[in-house]
């Protein structure tokens, strides 16, 4: 700009010609004074489109001023590697190309960053000379952009990116001087940015901004543009400074000095007019102003006061009202010898302040700093002054530090925290308050106060700390106050019952009790806790949503100093799941897990706990289900399963709400009858054999055998009695027993002809056949009757085969085969527990042997298989092959024969086949089978 200014006073030959030169440079010199003018205004978010608008209009008015096209800056990340178009400016028709130049990856154009760190400007007066491949050719050609210029933008070492000018209508190559202005204007546009950073990062809450005030020495003020200077707002120091209450100048107050002329009574005659109009001339050249005058102090004497201040303006630039603050500056303004009293004053009082004072020249060297400063930090006086304040304070804050003392340069006081090294080495934190010292006005240094502040850091670290536990614990936190007003809650309190943080602060935990008697409960939890007890409990409790669960939790109150309570803390957490898993366990402890009744364990308690007289007379009752190896042997466990909940169903409906029945083994159940007599105990026991007899769970009999015993005095011994109980039990077993399966029998062969409609006529015919081999081979006529019964019985195993098995038209699958081949193996489980056909169980269990050893299950051969499982092998098969079928063809008896004889030495034993061919051919014998 320097350059601009000597340029524009030269004078040219060609008159003309420097009469145009001038008023361009002029108008350059116009135009940045406007740009900067524009940056220093705070006119927020206005007409201008705010601070994004300045920037883009900056761009706009030197763009125009070089005939470019385009203008842009780009921010560096490199952080993410990358580059960002952040503003734009784009000439009438142009098309903006900002949204798609976002995230460009650093590495596609390195020439670029290298040259910029560099300092150096990147100029193109010609697009074209680019190659082809290049990519920043590839990137420009397709925004038609003939040339560029692009400049960096840095400060100090601090990078921001770049700043550059297309051509697009034409090629263009950028001068000297135009050089020159873009990187004028990239240094204030970088300024503005980093401006604008610093008042984004420095904006102060509320209560710092208030802390601020009551520790600014003067009085905050805000005003209109009236010539009394009418105050809307002014802090109360403004009594101190004028002996006036604050009252008096805004009209809110009583006994105002003044009524409605303002403040512009109390200033001095001679130096009001000259208030106005310097005050004047800064607001409507949207700058701060700064200026000292007297004033006429409630007491009568006259005063110095120092006014800061600038005016506030609307979107439309229009002045809103006047803030700044006023100091009482008297002081500077005596003489030599009173000023030397009260620098004399002012050094003794900065000794005795618990504060470290101290003073900067404007490069941060250190002029001055009270004695104190050797509590603060181990230095002597001598051995800081003359030393840079910079070199105390620790590299991660330094950054901070400039940037307050550089605030203080604009002549404004600050406050910062930063830490700091002392003499033997320890970082420690302190808050410093300083301000610029003036010298004829202008800025000549700074004076501030430090405090040390590393306890109260550490308190506000280990609050962190703890405030960050707290959140993250899993159990859930709450906190009141006396009130019990929550105060604070964790995240886990928020999962557990739905409400956020927000919702529950200020309300009372009685809204999270689900309890009939919430109000009593919590009212005893208040009380106890309000006397300073701990108190623990379970409740049940409601979310927001409106289900429950059982809480589990404890309350502990926080003591103040002299012993009473101020808030309370309490731990919550959901043990829902916990209580459930218990009872489970507690039930599955007392509890037989497949009948759901009572184990053993639960029955010799209650036997015990029940002995008592009350309880006289006291019977127990044995049962024990009748058959049940038979069922399990035939039918499976899945079988025995379901037996064993079908009797202890029918067991418990037929006994009385306080029975006690319990499983006890497996298959022997126990009922304790408490205030029984024999008569009752014989009831229950008729009630509960008529349910099993009618009980529907074929092809199983439900048969139970039963024994009981009374209990009449207390001298009887309860295990004594149970003995007999067990005895007589044994007895009824013993006698019913064998009769049970015997009927279980008749009903398994009775179930297999219900599942086959031909299972009856081939059993009898399968029984005729064995009777008449039996005759052939000249046997006895008690083996006869035996081969007669075994052939009616041979095939009860197939009680386990599914009746579309059997009655399966057309070939089995493999799977279907490997169920078949498995009834010879439940037939002889069934047979040998039924005494009277256990003796034939064997010939049931091979009757499906071959002669030569491929037969099933054993894979015996010849002799090893019994004669009675070779004579049914014949019948069987004869019987099959000539039996009338629903499908296919019978083979007559002569067919029939012959295979049974082409097969004789393989399948079947040769002999028995000879015994049946003689026998079939000379006429079957007419004796009558055995009655099954």
């Amino acid at each position: 700009m320097e350059r601009i200014n000597r340029e524009g006073n030269d004078t040219g030959e060609d008159g003309h010609a420097g009469k145009r030169l001038l008023a361009e440079k002029i108008a350059l010199h116009e135009t940045f004074t406007q740009i900067v003018e524009s940056f220093v205004r705070e006119d927020g978010n206005g007409a201008d489109g705010g601070f994004a608008g300045k920037v883009v209009r900056a761009l706009e008015l030197v763009g125009r001023h070089v005939s470019a096209d385009r203008g842009y800056i780009f921010e560096y990340r490199f952080d993410q590697g990358v580059c960002n178009n952040t503003f734009e400016w784009c000439n009438h028709g142009i098309l903006s190309q900002k949204d798609g130049l976002q995230g460009i990856p650093l590495g596609r154009v390195p020439e670029w960053v290298a040259a910029h760190k560099e300092g150096k400007a990147l100029h193109l007066p010609d697009v074209r000379a680019l190659p082809p491949d290049d990519y920043l050719r590839m990137v420009l050609d397709p925004q038609e952009v003939k040339s560029l210029i692009v400049l960096p933008m840095e400060d100090q070492g601090r990078f921001y990116g770049f700043i550059g000018f297309d051509s697009i209508r034409r090629r263009h190559a950028y001068t000297e001087d135009e050089q020159m202005i873009l990187a004028k204007l990239g240094d204030i546009l970088l300024g503005a940015l980093r401006r604008k950073d610093m008042e984004t990062r420095l904006q102060e809450s509320e209560a710092r901004y208030r802390t601020l005030v009551a520790n600014v020495p003067g009085a905050i003020f805000r005003c209109g543009d009236d010539p009394d200077r009418t105050m809307d707002y002014i802090s109360g120091e403004i009594g101190t400074i004028t002996g006036h209450p604050p009252g008096s100048f805004t009209g809110t107050g009583t006994g105002s000095c003044t009524g409605k002329r303002g403040f512009a009574a109390v200033i001095h005659q001679e130096d009001r007019e000259e208030v106005r109009e310097r005050i004047r001339q800064a607001v409507e050249a949207y700058r701060p102003y700064m200026l000292d005058y007297r004033i006429l102090h409630k007491d009568g004497s006259v005063r110095w006061v120092r006014e800061r201040g600038r005016g506030v303006y609307g979107d439309r630039r229009e002045l809103l009202h006047i803030s700044g603050v006023l100091f009482d500056v008297t002081e500077q303004k005596e003489t030599e010898e009173a000023l030397a009293r009260s620098e004399e004053k002012y050094r003794s009082l900065v000794e005795n302040l618990r504060e470290v004072v101290y003073r900067v020249d404007r490069n941060a060297t250190l002029q001055y700093v009270s004695p104190n400063i050797l509590a603060l930090s181990g230095y002597r006086q001598e051995e800081v002054v003359g030393g840079s304040l910079l070199e105390h304070i620790h590299p991660a804050d330094r950054g901070k530090a400039m940037d307050r003392l550089k605030r203080d340069l604009e002549d404004t006081r600050s406050e910062f925290e930063c830490r700091f090294f002392t003499k033997d080495g320890q970082t420690r934190w302190i808050s410093s308050k300083s301000s610029p010292v003036l010298k004829n006005g202008q800025v000549v240094g700074f004076q501030g106060a430090s405090r040390d502040i590393t306890e109260r850091k550490r308190a506000e670290e280990q609050e962190r700390f703890y405030s960050t536990v707290l959140m993250n614990i899993s159990d859930a936190i709450v906190v009141t106050d006396e009130d019990f007003r929550i105060t604070h809650c964790n995240r886990k309190m928020e999962e557990l019952y739905g409400y956020t943080r927000k919702e529950l602060l200020g309300r009372r935990p009685d809204l999270l009790n689900a309890e009939p008697e919430a109000g009593e409960v919590q009212e005893d939890i208040y009380g106890k806790v309000s006397a300073g007890m701990d108190y623990e409990g379970e409740s049940l409790n409601l979310r927001k949503d409106g289900s429950t669960f059982l809480c589990e939790y404890k309350v502990t109150p926080i003591l103040g100093e002299d012993g009473t309570p101020y808030a309370y803390i309490g731990i919550q957490r959901d043990v829902t799941l916990k209580r459930q898993r218990e009872r489970q366990i507690e039930y599955l402890s007392f509890h037989d897990q497949l009948t759901g009744l009572y184990n053993r364990r639960y029955l010799e308690d209650a036997r015990t706990r029940l002995d008592t007289p009350r309880n006289l007379p006291f019977s127990i009752m044995v049962l024990d289900v009748n058959g049940m190896k038979l069922v399990n042997d035939a039918f499976g466990h899945d079988m025995g399963d379901r037996l064993l909940r079908a009797v202890a169903d029918l067991v418990k409906n037929a006994c009385r709400e306080d029975d006690i029945v319990a499983r006890v083994g497996g298959d022997e159940f126990v009922i304790l009858l408490p205030k029984t007599s024999g008569e009752q105990a014989e009831s229950i026991r008729n009630r509960i054999l008529k349910a099993a007899a009618k009980a529907d769970l074929e092809p199983v009999v439900v048969s139970l055998a039963v024994g009981y015993g009374v209990k009449t005095s207390q001298e009887e011994d309860i295990l004594e009695v149970q003995k007999e109980t067990d005895a007589r039990m044994y007895e009824d077993k013993v006698r019913y027993g064998k009769t049970m399966r015997s009927q279980s029998m008749s009903l398994i062969l009775r179930n297999i002809n219900l599942k086959h409609d031909r299972e009856r006529s081939h059993a009898e015919r399968v029984s005729r056949y064995c009777g008449e081999i039996a005759l052939a081979l000249g046997l006895g006529h008690r083996e006869e009757n035996d081969l007669k019964t075994l052939g009616a019985i041979h095939d009860a195993g197939k009680i386990v085969i599914p009746g579309e098995i059997l009655n399966k038209e057309g070939e089995l699958t493999p799977e279907e085969w490997e169920v078949v081949r498995r009834h010879p193996e439940i037939g002889y489980q069934l047979v040998r527990n039924v005494d009277e056909y256990a003796s034939l169980a064997d010939y049931v269990h091979h009757h499906h042997e071959n002669w030569d050893g491929t037969g099933y299950p054993a894979g015996l051969q010849g002799e090893e298989i019994p004669l009675p499982s070779r004579i049914v092998a014949v019948a069987d098969a004869y019987e099959a092959m000539t039996a009338q079928k629903p499908y296919g063809k019978s083979r007559t008896g002569e067919e029939a024969l012959e295979e049974l004889e082409r097969c004789a030495g393989t399948r079947f034993d040769p002999k028995v086949v000879e015994a049946f061919l003689r026998i079939r051919q000379k006429g079957s014998p007419d004796r009558s089978g055995p009655q099954i």
